[in-house]
């Protein structure tokens, strides 16, 4: 491992936390788009992601931590321990190495009113078929408690940006800026019925002794973080069931929240997403592996897009305390940056 790299890594990302005091802003996002996919965001988005990577803290190896930056909360339930071992492929069989625990900030993913439009980009994919994929657009306002919503899931290497820990081999797997999913070519996606096909375990949480849990969920997550046994629940962004565009909460931008919450577990069903965090990191496996039950500790959103929050967020803590004053005028896209625990057996 090339310390002195890692070192550098760290310092940098520091740097740029004492930039993050404000949310960077371009011109053409003053102007309320009415409803229309906003255009010049691409700057604000990407500024926004990086003027809050302090969210990585904090950072743990083998088993201490040595840094974390702000105080941010953790979750680590990988064990830890001072050395993990991994298993290899003939001749070498086994690897010895050292615990590393962080939040690494590795996709990007929109909720969005206008099918096809991104706000990530600040551009509209310009695909002419399934445009109105989710009905009325102009039913939906700021303060409304339900919201429909197609889904883009955006690889989105920050790291690779900027040249961070590249060296290190818990990252060397990584990709480039890519669009990993678009819901508007999914008919699961769009029905509520349809959506069973994916989860059709949905029908078993569909009664009253199984939501009684969702409030026990709501209160750990507010505190601290959600209940991964729970897994039908989002905590006060309500359930996770159906796997669908369709979702209410007390308020829009929650709303959002819970859709974003909703498109993981999906991507996690479909074997997209996959399980970072966890004793089978450091204890034999070592690598990413699919799961078809999200682990809600996992993730970390992070509103970057209309607004900004400054430190990422456990899903289903409810928006009272992340999210007044967040909503636009006009807005009806998001963009939430995808923090996940990652461990690794660093060598």
């Amino acid at each position: 491992m090339r310390l002195n790299k890692i070192v550098a890594s760290i310092i940098l990302l520091i740097f740029l936390s004492f930039e993050a005091v404000t949310p960077y802003k371009a011109a053409a996002d003053m102007i309320p788009g009415s409803g229309n996919c906003p255009s010049g965001t691409f700057m604000t988005v990407f500024m926004n992601y990086i003027s809050t990577l302090h969210n990585v803290f904090p950072i743990k190896f083998a088993g201490i931590t040595v840094l974390n930056f702000g105080n941010l909360e953790d979750h680590d339930d990988s064990g830890g321990g001072f050395i993990c071992i991994c298993q290899m492929p003939p001749p070498i069989y086994i690897r010895v190495g050292f615990p590393l625990h962080l939040w690494e900030p590795a996709d990007v993913i929109e909720t969005v009113q206008q099918p096809w439009c991104s706000p990530t980009i600040g551009l509209n994919l310009g695909l002419g078929f399934n445009k109105k994929a989710i009905g009325d657009e102009s039913s939906l306002s700021q303060n409304d408690k339900t919201a429909a919503a197609q889904a883009h899931l955006i690889a989105y290497p920050v790291w690779y940006m900027l040249g961070l820990f590249v060296d290190l081999i818990c990252f060397q797997a990584g990709t480039g800026f890519d669009y990993l999913y678009v819901t508007e070519i999914d008919p699961l996606w769009q029905n509520d019925m349809w959506a069973s096909l994916l989860g059709p375990e949905a029908n078993l949480f569909a009664n009253k002794v199984a939501q009684a849990a969702c409030p026990i969920d709501c209160a750990t997550s507010t505190a601290s973080f959600p209940l991964d046994f729970l897994f039908w629940c989002q905590g006060c962004w309500g359930g996770a069931y159906p796997l669908s565009k369709n979702a209410s909460s007390v308020d829009y931008l929650q709303a959002n929240a819970a859709i974003m919450g909703k498109f993981i577990y999906k991507m996690h069903r479909e074997l997209i997403m996959w399980l970072t965090s966890g004793p089978m990191m450091l204890r034999g496996y070592c690598q990413a592996f699919p799961f078809p039950i999200w682990k809600k500790t996992q993730y970390n959103p992070l509103l970057l897009y209309p607004s900004r929050n400054t430190n990422r967020q456990p899903i289903g803590r409810t928006a009272k305390l992340w999210g007044v004053g967040k909503s636009m005028p006009f807005n009806a896209n998001y963009v939430f940056g995808i923090y996940r625990a990652r461990d690794c057996c660093a060598f």
